[in-house]
């Protein structure tokens, strides 16, 4: 998971710092995931990087689906979650690229 955050993090135009987090490792409850974030400022940009199946688990929890199976994530997938309240089911999905399309993006 390490890797692909570093290789995230230099893709963005700012160097932000990089923080391993056990809250994004497969298996971990998104009420944990929830618990980490919710003492950050409202109006933080933060990018978390993991790996499935947990990824499209808390994607779906996050936006109150009821099926991960609904939001299947690529390897070098990408989803941008708009929250104004940490909470689950409060998450707007603003847009998801699957690889290939990241691919011809870039």
């Amino acid at each position: 998971m390490r890797e692909t955050a570093e290789i995230a993090a230099k893709a963005l135009a700012h160097s932000p710092s990089l923080e391993i987090q056990r809250e994004l490792e497969n298996g971990t409850p998104t009420a944990e995931l929830l618990a980490l974030l919710k003492p950050l400022p409202q109006d933080s940009e933060i990018v978390l990087v993991g790996h499935m199946p947990s990824l499209s688990e808390q994607l779906a929890a996050l936006l109150g689906a009821t099926s991960p199976e609904n939001f299947p994530m690529d390897k070098g997938g990408l989803a941008v979650l708009l929250l104004d309240e940490i909470r689950l089911g409060k998450a707007v999905l603003r847009s998801r690229l699957r690889n290939e399309q990241l691919e011809q993006i870039a």
